[in-house]
């Protein structure tokens, strides 16, 4: 896993204020998200990370990938250029999921703040 530092000027300065945003959005603790770390995934951890991907612009409202975006943001210490490929099928077949969060309810969110 890649430290903190690891993550790039653009991830660690934006990542701060997406998170910031984000815990706002969903309710999630602090804990929660440490839990997370340790391989205990909270309720609340779907609707955060689907919070950070909206707010990064990295993924639509409708769970389309932004490579560029991907790019912009994950340094190759993090993931390789040519990785980037593989969140675009991933995206693709978690649209075909039942979402168990109301992503208009995030986007509005979003654009409130």
């Amino acid at each position: 896993m890649a430290s903190f530092m690891d993550l790039g000027e653009h991830l660690q300065t934006d990542g701060i204020k997406w998170a910031e945003r984000c815990h706002a959005i969903t309710g999630i603790t602090e804990e929660e998200v440490e839990d997370a770390m340790k391989g205990i995934f909270p309720d609340t951890l779907g609707p955060y990370i689907t919070c950070l991907w909206l707010t990064s612009e990295a993924m639509t409202a409708t769970m389309e990938i932004v490579p560029e975006k991907l790019k912009y943001y994950l340094n190759d210490k993090v993931i390789k250029s040519d990785e980037i490929a593989q969140y675009v099928p991933c995206a693709a077949n978690a649209r075909k999921l039942v979402m168990k969060i109301n992503i208009k309810f995030f986007t509005s969110s979003l654009a409130s703040l």
